[in-house]
């Protein structure tokens, strides 16, 4: 459905993944990669996308 509307079809994995960095704020993109099966790079892109202004 989010490619439907035209959303990244990895966007709801990238709110969870967004929703967890601002509730542990103080643990790093490394250490949240260990909760969810992703990369570090993946949590840093996720929570770029977020904050950007196109983000949700």
């Amino acid at each position: 459905m989010l490619f439907e509307l035209g959303l990244p079809v990895h966007l709801s994995g990238w709110m969870e993944y967004y929703a967890f960095h601002l509730a542990h704020p103080e643990m790093s993109n490394v250490e949240i990669s260990y909760y969810f099966t992703a990369t570090k790079s993946t949590i840093q892109r996720a929570i770029t996308f977020m904050e950007s202004p196109i983000g949700l």
